[in-house]
């Protein structure tokens, strides 16, 4: 056995080093002279601008007075910072010297401690208990002194790294004036660079630049995140971005968009934010370069060239990077059209339209475009486009175009009108390929069901737009009667279409009947304009009933003649079985084939031809009475029916209140009212193909069941 001193116990210097501190300190220094002698020059006369007049002279004298103030900012920081930096190197000299002499205490003692160990050569020291006590004792003496240096040893880190944490907030404060509470290089520089122009612009278009050559540097995904993050302080500077994109150009723009589509859908990466931060700050600079490059054409609508795999990963790289919301309206404008353009493309082609681009892009960019009403509107007054709008696929059921359609209330006036128009047009453009059964027709039914009450808020609020139509066929006052164009005539359609919606059809009814009650009474007249306008308006929701009574016969239609065919290729192996058992299955199966076969088409034909519109002239007649009465009693025109008055009993046809009226107020008034929406109900539903009703009909009100009179 022997007898050993325990291990000495670490007592290493703090990392840093006072001599590159002290470097450091001189460096500032010095540059706290260059910022004082800035501040002298600027504040000399010599500081003018000679021979600078007017505005240029006025902006000139401005970033001056602003750079000596950031230059007198910067001179106290500096000199302020030298200071604080020059005390801590001076208490890391300290703790460091101390330290030394805290090593040098120890290997003194451990030498002297060394020298008082017993001897124990020749001694077993198992049967000397004397000795080993002694060697006991000099052990535990040692052990309990470099315990106490080691707690000295961490008192004199911690002090100097306390002090390390205090110098920091103290530089960041000395530093605010100038760094504008920004932390890091970068964000110093892109602070600066918006106090100081003149010199931050150049700045950040050399950065913008040199950011533009990293990310399009063949790279991983990894590395190419970390390369987006370096940059993160300036991506909202309009110069940066700006640079950025131009030396981009619309090829590293692309490249950049390919990358993002490459991601793996669930990876949480920087870069598709970076880009889309770059973009939107882009385009609130200035540079035609960047403009152009914003709005280009990134995908490609030739036929020939769509459909590839690279083409796939851009699209869904700019999904991606519109669903960061920092793109701005004109480009997910153009990124939107871009994406619709090329799924017509690639349809005239014969794709399936359930293959054309990702689901995603078209409505992340009607998403960022609802965020700007007077770009939604401005992207939705178009007919044709609404046409494949509504026959598109959707992968949010349409919400998205919802969303654009509730932001576009609150735009001009004039391009709400123009939306209201171009979507009720585009419903209406759509009705043979509704009818037809195609793909794109049942698409349609589908967004009409999500889209028909937010189009009958936007109509209801701008009637003006549609009332020309409904009093395009009226004569008399001077008004010349004529059919409407086919434009007009799908307009008219797509009102009916809405009105399908029992909400919608609900929010334009009460807008219609509104806007007749607030009309001019013009006792004896034989043309109410606003009474032609409800009868035309209700002819068209007679022709959307007709459309849908026709959809659901062909629904029907549709269902049945599946049914037979898989019938018929259920049953046809049964032709084929031999002799005796063929006939005996035959037989059973001729027993048993009116329970399993599937309807026969007859009675749905038949349906179809009975099929009328449950709206017809009577509603058009009662709806312009029920508006009209009000204005027509307070002009004296019509006498009061009376507080007691039942609306169902005093509107109907052959009423009590009818029959007391005088027949000269019947004719001129009563019945001209009434004629009136007639009128408007036959020459819409005449141009509509519905069957003529002239609304001579009795109404119950106990349950609304309508008996005509024959």
């Amino acid at each position: 056995m022997t007898l050993d001193l325990p291990d000495a116990v670490p007592l290493p210097d703090p990392p840093g080093s006072p001599q590159l501190l002290g470097d450091v300190v001189d460096g500032v220094r010095a540059a706290a002279l260059d910022a004082w002698v800035l501040d002298v020059r600027l504040a000399a006369p010599v500081a003018a601008t000679p021979g600078w007049q007017g505005t240029d002279a006025e902006a000139a004298a401005v970033q001056l007075a602003t750079t000596r103030v950031v230059a007198g900012d910067l001179y106290l920081a500096l000199s302020t910072g030298a200071t604080r930096l020059d005390r801590h190197r001076e208490l890391m000299e300290d703790v460091r010297a101390q330290l030394s002499a805290l090593r040098e205490e120890q290997d003194a003692d451990r030498a002297v401690c060394a020298a008082r160990m017993p001897s124990t050569a020749g001694v077993e020291l198992a049967t000397d208990p004397t000795l080993l006590a002694s060697a006991q004792v000099v052990r535990d003496g040692y052990r309990e002194r470099d315990a106490g240096r080691a707690t000295r040893h961490a008192d004199l880190v911690q002090e100097l790294a306390d002090d390390a944490t205090a110098a920091a907030a103290e530089l960041t404060t000395a530093l605010a004036p100038v760094s504008g509470g920004a932390r890091g290089a970068a964000a110093v520089t892109a602070h600066l660079a918006g106090v100081l122009p003149g010199w931050g612009t150049p700045e950040l278009t050399d950065l913008g630049f040199e950011a533009a050559s990293a990310l399009v540097m063949p790279q991983t995904a990894e590395d190419l995140s970390a390369t987006a993050a370096e940059y993160a302080a300036y991506l909202d500077e309009p110069a940066f971005a700006v640079a950025l994109i131009a030396r981009l150009g619309v090829d590293g723009l692309v490249v950049l968009l390919q990358r993002v589509g490459c991601l793996l859908p669930d990876r949480d990466d920087v870069l598709p934010g970076v880009l889309g931060r770059v973009l939107g700050a882009a385009a609130r600079g200035d540079g035609r370069a960047a403009s152009a490059v914003l709005t280009a054409t990134v995908l490609p609508t030739d036929a020939r060239s769509t459909g590839s795999v690279a083409d796939r990963d851009v699209m869904a790289g700019m999904a991606r990077v519109l669903c960061t919301g920092w793109v701005s309206s004109a480009t997910a404008a153009a990124w939107t059209r871009q994406a619709l353009d090329r799924e017509q493309a690639l349809q005239r082609r014969g794709a399936d339209p359930e293959a054309v681009p990702p689901a995603g892009l078209v409505e992340a960019g009607l998403t960022q475009l609802a965020r700007d009403p007077a770009a939604a509107a401005a992207f939705l007054d178009q007919s044709h486009e609404w046409r494949h709008l509504l026959g598109r696929p959707w992968s949010d059921g349409a919400a998205s175009l919802s969303s654009v359609l509730v932001a576009v209330r609150q735009s001009d006036p004039a391009l709400t009108e123009a939306v209201a128009l171009a979507a009720l047009q585009g419903a209406g453009g759509s009705l043979q390929s509704m009818l037809d059964g195609t793909g794109p027709g049942d698409r349609t039914q589908e967004a009409l069901a999500v889209l028909s009450g937010d189009v009958a808020v936007l109509l209801a609020s701008h009637l003006d737009a549609i009332e020309p139509l409904l009093v395009a066929g009226a004569g008399g006052l001077g008004v010349p009667s004529r059919a409407l164009t086919p434009a007009e005539l799908q307009v008219v359609r797509g009102i009916g279409l809405v009105a399908i919606d029992s909400g919608a059809r609900e929010t334009l009814m009460l807008a219609v009947t509104s806007r007749a009650m607030q009309a001019p009474v013009v006792a004896g007249a034989d043309l109410r304009p606003a009474s032609y306008a409800q009868g035309s308006f209700v002819a068209a929701v007679a022709g959307g009933e007709h459309v849908a009574d026709q959809l659901h016969v062909l629904g029907r239609r549709r269902s049945i003649e599946a049914g037979q065919r898989a019938f018929a290729i259920a049953t046809m192996p049964l032709g084929f079985l031999p002799g005796k058992t063929g006939d005996a299955v035959g037989k059973l199966f001729a027993l048993a084939a009116p329970l399993l076969a599937p309807e026969d088409l007859s009675g749905v034909v038949g349906e179809a031809l009975e099929l009328t519109p449950s709206t017809g002239a009577a509603d058009a007649k009662l709806m312009a009475i029920a508006a009209a009465l009000p204005g027509l009693v307070a002009a004296g025109a019509l006498p009061d029916p009376g507080p007691d008055a039942s609306p169902a009993e005093l509107l109907e046809t052959g009423s009590s209140y009818e029959a007391r009226l005088p027949i000269g107020v019947r004719v001129s008034v009563w019945d001209a009212v009434r004629g009136t929406a007639a009128d408007g109900y036959g020459e819409i539903a005449q141009q509509l193909g519905l069957e003529a009703d002239d609304g001579d009909e009795r109404a119950t009100a106990a349950d609304g069941i309508r008996v005509t009179d024959n």
